[in-house]
C-alpha cells in the first residue's frame, strides 16, 4: 500500500539526513529541494523549507526514524466487491493534469495557483525516476512556489526591505515598518489584511510611538 508522510525538521536534522542518505541520493535537479533520495521503494524529497516528504510503501516506517509525521496519506486497496474504480483502468497510460496553490498561509505575497500537464509519454520516464501518479500535482506545487517566491522578491525590492514568507513574528515586524513607511494604504498592497498580523503590526507601531514619547 503506497503511503505519503511529511515531517518538518530543523537545519541540523536536515544535515544529518543529507549525510545519512548520501549513498542513496538521486541526481534530480528539483527546484527548492535540499536533496532527493530513494531507499528501496521509498522516495525521500527534502525541501529547503525544512519539509521532508516520504513516498512509498515503507514511507511511514522510514519517516518515523526522523520525526513525527505532520501529515500522511495512505492509498486504500479497492474492495473486491466494488465494481468500479475511482480511476480509469488505463490511468497509467493517460496524460494527467494536476493543480496546487501556494501563499494562502503567508501574510505577505499573493496566492499563486498553477495547473501542470504531464503528457502520457512522460509519465513512464518520471516513474522511472521514482515518481508516482501524483507527478502533475508535484510539478504544479513547484511552479506555484517558484512564482510565489518571485513575487516576494519583487515586493522586497519595491519596499526596500526583505519581505518574509509565512505569518510569524517576522511578518509582524516587517508589516509594522511598512505601516510606518506608508500607512495602511501601502500595507494593503502587499498583504492579506484580514490576517491577525495586521492588528499585531498596529500594536507594534503604537508601542514604538509611546516609547518615543
Amino acid at each position: 500500500m503506497s503511503q505519503t508522510h511529511v515531517i518538518k525538521v530543523t537545519k541540523d536534522k536536515m544535515k544529518q539526513m543529507r549525510a545519512f542518505y548520501e549513498k542513496n541520493r538521486l541526481t534530480k535537479n528539483v527546484p527548492y529541494t535540499d536533496f532527493v533520495a530513494k531507499v528501496g521503494n521509498t522516495t525521500i524529497t527534502a525541501y529547503t523549507s525544512g519539509k521532508v516528504v516520504f513516498q512509498g510503501p515503507d514511507a511511514e516506517r522510514t519517516a518515523s526514524n526522523w520525526g513525527v509525521s505532520t501529515s500522511s496519506k495512505k492509498s486504500k486497496p479497492l474492495s473486491a466487491s466494488k465494481k468500479s474504480s475511482p480511476l480509469p483502468a488505463n490511468f497509467s497510460q493517460l496524460s494527467v493534469l494536476g493543480s496546487d496553490e501556494v501563499g494562502n498561509g503567508s501574510y505577505f505575497g499573493p496566492v499563486t495557483v498553477c495547473a501542470a500537464y504531464v503528457d502520457k509519454n512522460m509519465v513512464a520516464k518520471l516513474k522511472a525516476l521514482g515518481e508516482q501518479y501524483h507527478v502533475a500535482v508535484a510539478a504544479a506545487s513547484i511552479i506555484s512556489r517558484a512564482a510565489f517566491l518571485e513575487e516576494l522578491d519583487k515586493e522586497s525590492l519595491e519596499l526596500g526591505m526583505k519581505v518574509p514568507s509565512g505569518a510569524g513574528n517576522t511578518a509582524d515586524k516587517i508589516a509594522a515598518k511598512v505601516l510606518e513607511k506608508g500607512g495602511i494604504e501601502l500595507l494593503s498592497k502587499y498583504t492579506k489584511l484580514h490576517f491577525a498580523n495586521t492588528e499585531k503590526a498596529k500594536k507594534l507601531v503604537k508601542n514604538r510611538q509611546n516609547y518615543d514619547h
